[in-house]
């Protein structure tokens, strides 16, 4: 269905196929469950023995939320949802809005706001997982558009017409049509959504100007909001007079009151308070300031702020100057200053609800791997890593603070330099970049532990930020389970049955082209957790006060502490 975008607006394409779900599996005795292990065992690209699946497809999927940064075929994505829904429908649609939820206080419908809730900020994955449900569970799909929108924003909705066009045309089109664009000309007429909607609506352009395809798919849509908003009457007078009044909607939105300042050139009444904190971190990392003599003016305001507002990745604030390509990026007095207050407005957020202490401690994966570039991204998985590695260092308490550990083949431990988090960011060099012995790292903690620190300094857990593919410590054993035995000859057993070690999956082309996550264990085993993707606020659920009683235990608890946000908690079937 999705498999190929079109050359013709009007190109006729088949129709739609289902396909079968997959039940996770269940164990009665400790022989079939080592008996599932044996059947799924796998290895990393340096040979250390994985496991394909955690026993769970919600943790699986979970765990591969990095790979979808690059957007996936419709068909694999058709797979997926058959599969999750195939065990439970509810948390798959709870599942793919978490990979669309952008990591801030949303405001309903209603005009209720709610409190911190996390997810990915993925767009590509969340479309193509939403046209699955709106094709083969329709009444579902309509019942949650507003909570879709909420976790996302409104264009979500035009780009989901946007792609069903795209990819079928004008005469094949899968959607209900009717019912989306009354939704939206209803969000028109609501008092809280009118000027967000405005913000998006497509502009209707002559046909002549449409040479692209997307410019007429916007035509397009704009058109049949037109038509069903306005009585168009009888002939061309008609229409262009309803054409000139869609005009005026959509010019006369607050919510992007400084995109219209900048179109009329309008720069000195550019409300800075009003840009989205995406689009003003790319307007003060462009020339667009010192083009229009707004520097100064800039300045001012960001000197009033205590933070500056982001809902982008962290990774995003950070010139990758890393990227072993030559390219240095130096940035303005301003610039730098913007990158510090946003950087902080994601620590802020991060601390909101916070009820008990934090003491994970980030490690960094600095072997050759880490090197190419992230899934689906033009930066080193190396700089994503060092970008969550510096976030959680700023939510690290204890006499770890400040720290961060790094390996290849063996383990450094390192203090960030600078008062600043970009002072720290750039100042701060990975070493080593041969081999994957994460193995170091637990020699590392053992030798402190000779050096005399107290079990009681040490941090709780790890947070191992890499693509996965250690080295072989045997072919009966994985990483994971001999970094716990070596700790017990340290460490008593009450820490180590405790300590906390989650592996942050960074994907990379370096071994696979298609890379996939490789566990260490399955969804059930103790303190062993999988997270993915560009947002590290998923941290939460671990360290932050959740919506569960008590702090997950393993990989299953995690998921389900993800899943269990207010936000998400209003979706049905």
């Amino acid at each position: 269905m999705f498999d190929r975008k079109r050359t013709s607006l009007y190109e006729v394409t088949p129709k739609v196929t289902k396909g079968s779900g997959v039940q996770a599996p269940k164990f009665e005795n400790i022989f079939q469950r080592e008996a599932y292990k044996m059947e799924h065992q796998t290895t990393s690209g340096n040979g250390s023995l994985k496991y394909d699946t955690s026993g769970n497809v919600f943790v699986d999927d979970f765990a591969a939320i990095g790979n979808y940064r690059k957007p996936r075929e419709f068909a694999e994505v058709s797979q997926t949802m058959e599969r999750l829904w195939a065990v439970d429908p509810l948390t798959a649609i709870k599942e793919a809005v978490y990979i669309r939820l952008i990591t801030r206080n949303p405001k309903l419908f209603t005009g209720k706001k709610l409190g911190v809730q996390r997810g990915q900020g993925l767009k590509s994955e969340f479309f193509m997982r939403m046209i699955w449900l709106a094709i083969n569970h329709p009444k579902i799909f309509k019942k949650n558009l507003p909570v879709f929108v909420t976790a996302g924003s409104w264009d979500d909705v035009f780009e989901i017409l946007r792609l069903d066009l795209e990819y079928h045309g004008a005469v094949n089109k899968v959607l209900d049509w009717k019912y989306i664009i009354r939704f939206i000309v209803g969000g028109l007429a609501d008092d809280n959504q009118t000027n967000l909607v405005r913000k998006y609506l497509p502009q209707i352009k002559p046909s002549k100007k449409c040479t692209s395809l997307r410019s007429q798919c916007n035509n397009f849509i704009a058109k049949k909001i037109v038509k069903e908003i306005f009585d168009l009457g009888e002939g061309e007078g008609g229409k262009w007079r309803a054409y000139k009044m869609y005009r005026e909607i959509k010019a006369s939105g607050n919510a992007h009151k400084w995109q219209q300042a900048i179109s009329r050139q309008d720069y000195k009444n550019l409300d800075f308070d009003s840009i989205a904190g995406r689009a003003l971190a790319k307007l003060a990392s462009s020339k667009f300031l010192e083009n229009h003599n707004l520097t100064k003016a800039y300045e001012e305001w960001l000197a009033a702020k205590p933070v500056a507002k982001f809902t982008g990745f962290v990774y995003e604030l950070f010139p990758d100057n890393d990227c072993y390509n030559g390219r240095k990026t130096a940035l303005k007095p301003y610039q730098i200053d913007t990158v510090n207050k946003q950087f902080m407005s994601l620590i802020e957020t991060a601390k909101q609800d916070m009820n008990r202490k934090t003491n994970l401690i980030a490690v960094l994966d600095t072997s050759g791997s880490m090197t190419y570039k992230a899934a689906g991204l033009e930066v080193s998985a190396y700089h994503v890593a060092k970008s969550i590695g510096l976030y959680l260092s700023y939510l690290l308490e204890g006499k770890f603070a400040n720290t961060v550990l790094e390996f290849s083949n063996t383990c450094l431990m390192k203090e960030w330099k600078g008062d600043t988090p970009y002072e720290k960011f750039t100042k701060f060099h990975g070493d080593g970049y041969c081999g994957t012995n994460l193995m170091s790292v637990a020699q590392l903690l053992v030798s402190l532990r000779d050096k005399g620190y107290a079990e009681e300094d040490f941090p709780s857990g790890i947070i191992c930020i890499s693509d996965g593919e250690f080295n072989s410590v045997g072919r009966n054993q994985s990483v994971f389970t001999a970094f716990r035995q070596l700790l017990r000859t340290r460490f008593s057993k009450e820490f180590v049955d405790n300590f906390v070690m989650v592996l942050w999956d960074i994907p990379n082309g370096y071994y696979s082209s298609s890379p996939r996550p490789k566990f260490e264990s399955l969804c059930d085993d103790a303190y062993t957790f999988y997270m993915s993707g560009l947002d590290p606020a998923g941290i939460a659920f671990l360290t932050g006060k959740t919506p569960v009683e008590s702090i997950p235990k393993n990989a299953l608890e995690l998921f389900q502490a993800a899943m269990n946000q207010e936000l998400l908690n209003m979706l049905t079937l």
